[in-house]
């Protein structure tokens, strides 16, 4: 049997302290057939008699590669501000070519949602989030109501989203992922986020570093523009130093205090509960 060899950010996972008001881990719990439907939960060790809320966050990828495995500094980064915390694995393109891969995330986001009770926590207090490829498919599901809808999730049960460097309007396709994602989709406008920006959209942080040469600002200020259009509720950050990997890594706990995207993502989060 061939030896797999970690990751990169499976190796960063492993080196940095993870926090500690974390509790129990609930690893590859199915939320469907396929190989790649499973997730894990991360449970807050000191729960309130109160529901928690939860927070299910997409790794990134270019929707043909990653995978949940070296993320648990952010699972648990999450469970120890109170919140369940889920990473879920979804299919990649090719073998689930777009919308396969939304359809996965809508999946994992329904059987949460039916468990919610069993994780003790709030089936109609829910984020999602998502890095890069995540974050584009955190934006469709909270944005494009066709997803949630199919498998029976209300629309009121989002709290609110979270992208870090997603793209959001890449029309025309020219980067080498999502030609290879979405060539193959004759109604190409229907794949983007922005267009689906309305009055009932949830409230949205969306956030990117200034040099990013992969998913470039402008998909902040494109998504902060249409939100701003229709006086919704959001947060929009472009941060100067910041590459297209940092915005994420930063979230662990060695970085907090010389990057702010951390404190950034529990405001707005904390905003959004106090608010509902």
């Amino acid at each position: 049997m061939p030896i797999r060899v970690p990751s990169q950010i499976e190796i960063f996972d492993f080196l940095v302290p993870h926090d500690r008001g974390a509790g129990r881990v609930l690893r590859d719990r199915a939320y469907g057939d396929g190989a790649r439907q499973r997730l894990d939960v991360f449970l807050p060790k000191d729960r309130e008699a109160a529901p928690a809320p939860i927070l299910i966050h997409f790794h990134g990828g270019g929707w043909n590669s990653g995978s949940k495995a070296g993320y648990a500094f952010i699972g648990k980064t999450f469970a120890a501000r109170g919140l369940v915390t889920v990473l879920p694995n979804f299919g990649l393109h090719p073998e689930a070519a777009y919308p396969r891969f939304l359809e996965d995330c809508a999946a994992a986001v329904a059987c949460v949602r039916e468990q919610a009770g069993a994780f003790g926590a709030d089936q109609d207090r829910i984020f999602l989030s998502g890095h890069s490829a995540g974050g584009y498919n955190a934006a469709m599901l909270a944005l494009d109501d066709r997803w949630l809808k199919r498998v029976g999730v209300p629309k009121s049960s989002l709290a609110g989203w979270i992208g870090l460097a997603g793209p959001y309007d890449f029309l025309p396709l020219d980067v080498e992922d999502s030609i290879r994602t979405f060539s193959h989709v004759d109604d190409l406008p229907a794949t983007q986020p922005i267009n689906y920006v309305g009055d009932t959209s949830p409230p949205g942080f969306f956030a990117n570093g200034a040099p990013d040469t992969l998913v470039g600002k402008y998909h902040v200020e494109h998504m902060a523009a249409a939100y701003e259009k229709l006086g919704l509720g959001h947060t929009a950050k472009i941060y100067p130093n910041m590459n297209h990997y940092w915005i994420m890594l930063s979230l662990a706990r060695p970085f907090r205090s010389r990057f702010p995207v951390y404190r950034d993502m529990v405001d707005f989060i904390e905003t959004i509960l106090g608010d509902r």
